[in-house]
């Protein structure tokens, strides 16, 4: 994709949003040690199996902590489509999505995929209800050192979504990626394994867009599901390698009114 060119009212906003730590405000130090670095969240789960909600209820508990908190802490539910068959159809899934679990498994030198499954920064995996886990993960994210800078802007006109990005400290085999996130959905499940419940998630990737090959600006295209707000949606980027997924920077923003 060719970086369209940005106009000098959003370059200037995006130069401050670096200089100001990718644009995650962030207010004091976790847990006694000063935060240098940022935690992603990936949730691998499905409507269809038994064992995810209380994962997804482990992720709404750390977004929550971060909106409190005013941490630089993202989190994303991604709900993949191999548990489709047991009778349930999750609204939610994709198949992209189960590929990119499949190629953290091809990372972690792992021969197989889970639900409900947890990575943090492309580096470690667990099992997502594991809530002790999953605080030590983050606060290892947060005494990182990050390798890359990212900052986004988003605008939204008539559905059509543009997210113009500004990096710095970008590795040769480094990607950029933008989730279109929905920021809270619900669903009453009628069949399958969770059939009766009713299932509500946070952070809803709906799509998934990546330039392999990014310069330091650019932008890219997203489109909002039919009928929906931009006010129920925000957009997560990240920088990811190509070779071993580990993530060198991530930042969300909101829609800019």
């Amino acid at each position: 994709m060719s970086p369209a060119p940005i106009s000098r009212r959003m370059a200037l906003r995006l130069s401050a949003l670096l200089a100001a730590g990718c644009g995650a405000p962030l207010h004091g130090e976790e847990e006694g040690n000063a935060v240098t670095g940022f935690a992603l969240l990936e949730l691998f789960t499905s409507q269809g199996c038994n064992s995810c909600p209380s994962a997804d209820q482990n992720l709404a508990r750390v977004r929550q902590l971060a909106q409190q908190r005013k941490l630089p802490i993202y989190t994303l539910s991604f709900h993949v489509d191999y548990w489709n068959y047991l009778g349930w159809e999750d609204p939610f899934s994709d198949a992209a999505y189960s590929q990119r679990q499949r190629r953290y498994a091809e990372a972690f030198k792992s021969e197989r995929v889970y639900t409900p499954q947890m990575i943090v920064n492309g580096r470690v995996e667990f099992v997502g209800s594991n809530q002790a886990t999953t605080d030590r993960a983050i606060q290892a994210g947060l005494q990182g050192r990050p390798t890359a800078k990212l900052a986004i802007a988003v605008a939204e006109k008539e559905g059509a979504v543009t997210v113009e990005w500004n990096a710095q400290n970008l590795a040769e085999q480094d990607a950029i990626l933008f989730a279109l996130v929905q920021k809270e959905a619900s669903r009453d499940v009628t069949a399958g394994e969770n059939r009766g419940k009713k299932l509500a998630h946070v952070n809803v990737v709906r799509q998934l867009q990546a330039v392999p090959f990014p310069k330091a600006t650019g932008d890219a295209k997203l489109q909002l599901p039919p009928e929906a707000q931009s006010a129920d949606y925000h957009v997560t980027a990240l920088v990811q390698s190509r070779v071993d997924q580990k993530i060198a920077a991530a930042t969300q923003a909101e829609f800019s009114s």
